[in-house]
């Protein structure tokens, strides 16, 4: 793959006083477009590397460009949707909520049309199952429902409600991924936990640990316990 670092156009850019990011905005966006011609794809990384620039620099570059153009720099992770990032998702949303058919989109974001395809028929999946329901549904009920993971459920729910195309009350889709995880897995330790405790009161289980259980006596919830238990052997 054979990619121009800088061409005659790059250059009377340069000079003509044009701005530094819009001028490295265009430079990575016609990389990425020749790589692409080519049959493969930029990651962030190797364009970091070509421009000089940290990987960091890179993603600004890219979201601004958007902005300023309505088109999307087709780097690996955008075109594969590898990231997480939402703002391809929201802009190809944006862009049907608006009136476009996916070809329009297609090449608008200079996306995939497949690609295109599936944002927008997991959208609608989305869309229509929130207003078939009467009451609010949790995050966790979309994903079983629709059998996608919570946190893919917990985007598109964000996108509807940016988009001003639902009302929603459940502040969890605000939250960072990382709030969002940290929250899942203590509410899991505390389920755990909870279940331990229980486990541990019942008698079978403490018979099975070899535990000398006339050395503590029963509590009344543990009497209820050894009383089913031995109803349950009758």
């Amino acid at each position: 793959m054979t990619l121009n670092l800088c061409t005659k156009e790059d250059i009377d850019s340069y000079y003509q006083g044009g701005k530094r990011l819009i001028f490295l905005q265009n430079r990575l966006a016609r990389m990425a477009k020749e790589a692409k011609e080519q049959g493969g794809l930029l990651s962030q990384a190797v364009a970091a590397i070509l421009l000089g620039v940290r990987q960091e620099t890179v993603s600004h570059l890219v979201e601004d460009y958007q902005k300023r153009t309505g088109k999307i720099i087709p780097l690996r992770g955008i075109v594969h949707d590898i990231g997480r990032s939402l703002s391809h998702k929201k802009w190809i949303v944006s862009l049907y909520e608006k009136g476009y058919t996916e070809q329009e989109i297609s090449y608008l974001t200079d996306h995939h049309l497949s690609s295109i395809s599936r944002y927008l028929r997991r959208y609608k999946q989305v869309k229509e199952l929130i207003k078939e329901m009467k009451e609010e549904p949790t995050i966790e009920r979309i994903a079983r429902l629709l059998r996608i993971s919570e946190y893919l459920a917990r985007e598109y729910l964000h996108l509807l409600t940016e988009l001003k195309q639902i009302t929603w009350n459940n502040k969890a889709i605000f939250k960072s991924r990382q709030e969002y995880r940290e929250e899942k897995l203590a509410k899991e330790d505390s389920n755990s936990k909870s279940e331990e405790k229980n486990l541990q009161k019942c008698p079978k289980f403490q018979r099975s640990q070899g535990w000398d259980t006339s050395l503590y006596p029963p509590s009344s919830e543990e009497k209820s316990l050894i009383h089913n238990e031995i109803l349950s052997t009758v």
